[in-house]
Formats: structure tokens, C-alpha cells, sequence
């Protein structure tokens, strides 16, 4: 049995890194993803999307603002807050324009590359998938002494997916859900907590075990840890998609 809890939202961080920025605003334009536009002293907000990304991470281009009046209410000035939902993480930042420009024939705007970026997670239950070259082993005891250690697939706040081979997956049988483990993440950083075992499936052309678990009761100090954790394997993800 699979089990994923909604959660609520984790703390807003900011990403400062221009690389990260750069490919995370990529991902904006190239799903033509929304822009939500506000427009300091003016009440109402406009929409519009990433039409251009300059390479050297110092400007972006944005189509003109819907509905039209934002286009007037828009001067050089004017700071600008931008808002934008992408996999799971709402995105924010602000900027200003740099000049105005014509987008096939249509006005548009050149906009200074954001410092930083804001961000948060929708849901506290999103994974985060361990990236390819990274090694984190999880060693699980049960209540009859026996222990097995894993390889550590996928993590969250919530629970963790781990991967078992034919030799290892007889272990599991008729163990009672609760078990103690121990986490080793690759900074030599280690969790130990308790975990309630709530998948076990196996494909059928495969001789390996997926591995399902709940954290129980982790503490504030051990949450953390796991957010530092969570964080340096998403930027790992995105770094991977260079």
C-alpha cells in the first residue's frame, strides 16, 4: 500500500544562485507557463509569459501585459512582482523594466534578471528523487534483530523509497511495520528515526523489491535536517538537467 499525505506548506527559502535561476525561469518559458503580474499602488494584477531569456543571465523578456490597462499603468519605474507555479513550487520575484520592446510586432518588455528567487513547496510531501552518482544508504532494523541495508531512491518530509534486491527481500517477510533506521546521506550526515514500512511491491520481470516507509515522529531538529537534505537534492536535480 502507497500512502501520500497532504501536508502544509513549507517555509518560503530564496535561491540566489544565477545558474539555478536561469534554468528554473527556463522551465517557465518553455511550458509557457503564466506570469501573474502586480504592479506596485495598483490594485488589480496582469498575466503574461517569458517569450526570451538572455543567455548571459542579464535580462528576460516578457510579453505585454492582459488585460491591456497594465500596459498603461506600466512605466520604467514601476516595480514589478512576479508570481508563477511550476511542478509543485510557487515561484516569486521581484524586477524592473529595462526598456520596451516590440515581440513580433506586438509591445513587450525587457526586464532585469531576478536576484533572487522565492520560492515554496505546494506540499510538504513532495520527493525529492536521489540524482544519479549520489549514494544514500538506509539501514533498517527489526524487531527481531535483523537488519538490512538499502539503497535510498526518493526522500520527503514524510516518508522515504527504497530499493531491495532478491536477497535481501526475504527479510522482509512477516516483519511487523515498525522498525528503527538509520539514514547515511552523502556528507556523512546521519538520521536515525523510526519508520513504519507501508509498501512492499515487486514487478513481475524484475527480481528487486520497492520499498515504501512513513517517518514516525521526527522531531523539529531531525525535520530540518531532512529539509537540508530535501534541498541539496533538488538543486542536484536541476543541476543535472545542464
Amino acid at each position: 500500500m502507497h500512502v501520500e499525505l497532504d501536508s502544509p506548506s513549507q517555509p518560503d527559502e530564496f535561491l540566489t544562485d544565477d545558474v539555478l535561476i536561469g534554468i528554473l525561469l527556463e522551465k517557465v518559458k518553455n511550458k509557457h507557463t503564466l506570469l501573474t503580474i502586480s504592479l506596485s499602488g495598483v490594485e488589480n494584477e496582469f498575466s503574461s509569459i517569458i517569450v526570451d531569456l538572455d543567455e548571459s543571465g542579464k535580462h528576460l523578456d516578457i510579453d505585454s501585459l492582459k488585460p491591456e490597462i497594465g500596459n498603461t499603468a506600466l512605466g520604467k519605474t514601476t516595480p514589478i512582482n512576479i508570481r508563477a507555479k511550476l511542478k509543485g513550487i510557487s515561484l516569486s520575484f521581484k524586477t524592473h523594466i529595462i526598456k520596451c520592446i516590440d515581440n513580433n510586432r506586438a509591445q513587450g518588455y525587457r526586464i532585469k534578471f531576478p536576484e533572487s528567487i522565492k520560492y515554496q513547496e505546494r506540499r510538504i510531501s513532495h520527493r525529492a528523487s536521489v540524482a544519479r552518482g549520489l549514494q544514500i544508504k538506509a539501514e533498517i532494523h527489526f524487531e527481531n534483530k535483523q537488519t538490512v541495508t538499502l539503497d535510498v531512491l526518493d526522500l520527503s518530509l514524510e516518508g522515504i523509497g527504497l530499493i531491495c534486491n532478491k536477497e535481501n527481500a526475504e527479510k522482509f517477510s512477516d516483519q511487523l511495520p515498525l522498525c528503527s533506521c538509520d539514514i547515511s546521506f552523502h556528507d556523512k550526515t546521519k538520521l536515525t528515526c523510526d519508520i513504519e514500512l507501508c509498501r512492499l511491491q515487486k514487478d513481475d520481470e524484475s527480481t528487486y523489491l520497492n520499498v515504501g516507509a512513513r517517518f514516525v515522529g521526527l522531531s523539529p531538529r531531525q525535520e530540518n535536517l531532512l529539509l537540508r537534505q530535501l534541498r541539496f537534492l533538488d538543486r542536484e536535480n536541476i543541476r543535472k538537467t545542464l
